[in-house]
């Protein structure tokens, strides 16, 4: 089987994300999509509301103009003179010519500040227009491209089909063409070209290990429970090649085995046979077990609470991960982890920057990471997004802190700002 570089290991799972409904430009359009439409229903009330603020204020205006006017006709008209008994018994100081004056000292000015808020709402109007506008246009341009983007999605999708089935009859120019509508640079379409016109050199390898991956993947609790019951089985039981269970004593194993010297070892076996095929015991050289009392070490484990298994299962219930599909080979790294506390910790940091905890699935050793918060705390500093980090997990792996704090100086040494930098060229 061969062994896949960094470097195209990373192309091909930078292709097969392309391929899938999680396809990272998909996802980032939809989230595009998505904070438009929130600023189109966010701008559209706005709207609605300076235009009900502008029509208020032109009234305003209106009326104060026109009842300051009418209130001036009146008091002019008015003799406190003809008043003066009323006036005096109540004990009301009354001048109507000295509110008149008042009233037309102030109406002015009042009137002006009223047409001042009113340009002011017009003027802010015009910008929650233009925004909205803009989210409108938006929305309109990414359906486009969505439709452009599944358009080659669908024939990057027929493309790996033809390679995968050892029918490729595409040119080298068609394949490289395609690529470039994904952001690929020269080098690495040429390298796509390669792969898929000469796929057993790499696609093939990488096609069946993906689908292996997909096969053994299963969420934590089934995992767990399987591992759980396989413990607790009887150590004496064992299956026939017909899976007819039987039973048997394993103290009649104790015996030595006669050596046969034409017998091979298991390391010469596995030498020199195929890997993919099934495994069997065939001329398989034995060695003397040692002598020991069966029942009572089977005694003695049954005995032993199953508080590994048991608490992981609980910590992963508890923290929201047990329904998430793993690589069943990888949970074994936490099931043994001693310290489980940083399982917890680190789902915690996952929440705390927003990330999806589904970004463990295919990436378990970033729970055992004790450096994790002090990593994502760098490449948001140097600019990315916790969707960036999303998409590129690689990058957790790829580095300790220091070669990731190391990574990034050396991009701005060459003049490169980390931002701009895709994240899984880090």
């Amino acid at each position: 089987m061969k062994v896949l570089s960094t470097e195209t290991t990373a192309l091909l799972d930078k292709l097969y994300n392309l391929r899938s409904e999680d396809s990272y430009i998909l996802v980032e359009m939809e989230k595009e999509k998505e904070i438009a439409e929130q600023t189109k229903e966010k701008t559209t009330k706005e709207k609605q509301e300076l235009q009900d603020k502008i029509s208020s204020l032109t009234e305003e205006e209106s009326v104060l103009a026109e009842q300051g006017s009418h209130l001036s006709d009146v008091l002019s008209g008015i003799n406190p003179d003809d008043f003066k008994m009323v006036l005096e018994r109540l004990n009301i100081d009354f001048n109507p010519s000295a509110i008149k004056s008042k009233v037309e000292e102030l109406l002015p000015g009042t009137i002006e500040e009223v047409v001042k808020e009113t340009k002011k709402a017009e003027e802010e109007l015009v910008k929650v227009e233009e925004e909205m506008n803009s989210a409108i246009t938006k929305i309109d341009e990414l359906a486009v491209r969505k439709d452009a983007e599944l358009a080659n999605q669908e024939k990057l999708n027929e493309y790996f089909d033809l390679a995968l089935s050892g029918n490729i009859n595409i040119t080298r120019e068609a394949i490289t063409s395609l690529v470039s509508q994904f952001n690929f640079n020269e080098e690495e379409q040429r390298e796509v070209a390669k792969l898929m016109m000469f796929p057993e050199d790499a696609l093939y390898d990488y096609d069946r290990k993906q689908k292996e991956a997909n096969s053994n993947s299963r969420s934590i609790s089934d995992v767990l429970i399987e591992a759980k019951e396989s413990v607790t089985r009887p150590i004496g039981e064992i299956f026939t090649n017909d899976n007819e269970e039987k039973t048997v004593e394993l103290e009649e194993y104790n015996e030595p085995v006669e050596e046969d010297n034409n017998s091979e070892s298991i390391s010469d076996i596995l030498k020199n046979e195929d890997l993919d095929k099934p495994f069997t015991f065939e001329n398989v050289q034995t060695e003397e077990l040692p002598s020991f009392d069966i029942k009572e070490e089977v005694k003695e484990e049954e005995e032993q609470p199953l508080q590994t298994e048991e608490s992981m299962m609980d910590l992963f219930k508890r923290l929201g991960l047990s329904e998430i599909m793993f690589v069943e080979s990888e949970l074994s790294s936490l099931i043994e982890l001693e310290d489980k506390q940083i399982v917890e910790n680190n789902v915690n940091i996952l929440n705390k920057y927003g990330i999806n905890l589904d970004i463990v699935s295919d990436n378990v050793n970033i729970l055992s990471d004790k450096e994790l918060d002090e990593k994502i705390e760098t490449i948001i500093e140097a600019g990315k997004s916790a969707d960036d980090i999303y998409f590129n997990p690689s990058v957790l792996k790829k580095y300790d802190l220091a070669g990731l704090r190391n990574a990034i100086e050396l991009l701005k040494q060459n003049g490169l700002d980390p931002k701009k930098v895709p994240l899984m060229a880090y």
